[in-house]
């Protein structure tokens, strides 16, 4: 079985162009580390200057801590650096969330 999950964060306009090219070809070793941190289904979508991140993990997995495991990687620090620059959390974030997690309010399988 798996849990959904989904959140959200601001991109900053000016950053807009990079950001997409940088998606565009997502570095293997960021996709790698994803995987083995137990992403399922991972997809960012844009509407405006929102970023609306989705993705499943095994039922059971610790994802806060895997994740937090994955961004401490230090190939991936460039990686980071580049894509924090292109974000900034949402008003409503808490003071340690960087992408602020939704709440699911209906599912239709």
């Amino acid at each position: 079985m798996r849990v959904r999950r989904a959140l959200l964060i601001r991109l900053r306009p000016e950053r807009r162009d990079e950001y997409l090219e940088k998606h565009r070809a997502v570095w293997p070793q960021v996709q790698a580390a994803m995987q083995q941190a137990g992403h399922h289904n991972y997809s960012i979508f844009l509407r405006d200057d929102l970023l609306f991140c989705y993705f499943e993990h095994d039922a059971g997995v610790d994802i806060d801590e895997r994740r937090a495991a994955m961004r401490a990687l230090p190939e991936l620090q460039p990686w980071l650096a580049l894509m924090n620059a292109c974000q900034q959390p949402i008003a409503s974030a808490g003071p340690n969330e960087w992408w602020a997690s939704m709440q699911e309010v209906y599912h239709l399988d």
